[in-house]
């Protein structure tokens, strides 16, 4: 079952709020965005600490991804989404605090 536009919007809009409202401190951690976002958002960590899940409460979207610390202080995100009729996507971009990291994660449609 898809989620109609409107219904995905009304899902969302809660969540963008919260991000517009997000200090832009340079730092990204996971473990900060799993305490501030534990009532919208189930992120986990995965087997390696580097790794990391997102899961949308409300319409039970799923991605996987790692992250890796780059020299110039960036941090590069590699999200792999699968769906259920095989198609699987790869998004890789570089962020460099959380905010950016969920405005991303919203710009593409993840969560």
């Amino acid at each position: 079952m898809t989620l109609s536009r409107n219904t995905k919007l009304k899902s969302i809009y809660p969540l963008i709020d919260m991000v517009s409202t997000m200090y832009d401190k340079r730092v990204f951690d996971v473990l900060k965005l799993r305490r501030k976002f534990s009532p919208l958002l189930s992120i986990g960590h995965g087997k390696f600490h580097n790794s990391f899940s997102i899961t949308n409460r409300k319409t039970d979207f799923y991605c996987g991804g790692s992250y890796e610390y780059n020299l110039d202080g960036t941090v590069r995100i590699t999200i792999k989404h699968s769906t259920r009729f095989g198609n699987a996507f790869q998004f890789d971009f570089n962020v460099s605090t959380n905010k950016e990291f969920l405005q991303k994660l919203i710009h593409y449609n993840l969560i």
